[in-house]
């Protein structure tokens, strides 16, 4: 029944602190908007679950078959966070509480708390974390940790179709921009309902705290061009070298350091042609 995996996602709520007591009946209400439900039965007894992913497959599922939501990955991806929207308080009162955390316990208890809030609201998916292999190989080069990425699932065909065919816009700016807070997504723009952000003042400087982030670009590819070569060095298979790459000497250099192939990704988003040019100079 619906109903119970309705209350079991606001249960989840009250047990994470996402939500207070006075705060269930108006989720529950929002919940069956979103849901685009109009009924409710309340369930008989104790209302228990196992984890958050099976209450938000139930619900994703419901809403899949009764032609709410399309049935694809990145569709199914957008109405779960829009869902778990629904149980994460406002920037003000997360802000707030971060900074309650600062003054009273110190940056690392604040920053702790910011993370278990960012898996909490499904920010941080850790049941799709869970999934990912590492191997930890001792090197003469210090500790190499070698992982594969499970946890972000491959886009299906319909996915990609429907992308394809969706509006372009540049609003967000892009995936890490501050604007995302509370964006609610697209087919070709992940869903941001369940992300808040921290701004911090460094040196006269204004920043943004994420729990999720990442570096491209020629920055790190000193870095990538080092591990190529310790990779290369230990293992048995061809070597993918990335990082950084925006012209042929680039490339040269990855293959120097033992790679066998390339994969160019932040150049291309400067320069949609990088890869024609890169490959014309080689």
């Amino acid at each position: 029944m619906i109903s119970t995996a309705i209350q079991q996602l606001v249960n989840y709520g009250l047990d994470t602190g996402l939500i207070l007591p006075d705060d269930e009946i108006y989720i529950r209400n929002q919940l069956l908007m979103t849901m685009q439900l109009d009924d409710f039965t309340a369930p008989e007894g104790e209302v228990c679950y196992t984890d958050l992913e099976s209450i938000l497959k139930t619900l994703v599922d419901d809403a899949v078959a009764r032609g709410v939501c399309e049935d694809n990955s990145t569709a199914r991806d957008l109405f779960d966070t829009k869902l778990m929207g629904v149980l994460t308080p406002r920037p003000s009162i997360v802000r707030a509480n971060f900074e309650e955390r600062y003054e009273s316990e110190g940056p690392q208890a604040a920053t702790d708390w910011f993370y278990k809030f960012s898996q909490d609201t499904d920010y941080i998916r850790r049941y799709r974390i869970k999934r990912d292999l590492k191997w930890v190989t001792k090197t003469p080069y210090g500790d190499l940790d070698i992982t594969i990425n499970l946890s972000k699932p491959e886009k299906d065909p319909k996915a990609i179709a429907a992308a394809k065919l969706a509006p372009q816009s540049a609003y967000p700016k892009c995936q890490l921009c501050a604007e995302n807070e509370g964006y609610a997504g697209r087919m070709n723009h992940p869903a941001r309902e369940n992300h808040r952000i921290i701004p911090l003042t460094i040196n006269d400087s204004a920043w943004n705290l994420h729990m999720v982030g990442g570096l491209s670009g020629p920055a790190i590819r000193p870095l990538s061009v080092f591990q190529t070569w310790r990779v290369a060095q230990e293992v048995a298979v061809d070597v993918v070298g990335c990082g950084g790459i925006v012209c042929a000497a680039d490339v040269k250099e990855y293959m120097a350091a033992g790679a066998k192939a390339v994969e160019i990704g932040t150049a291309n988003f400067t320069e949609p042609e990088t890869i024609i040019r890169i490959t014309e100079a080689l």
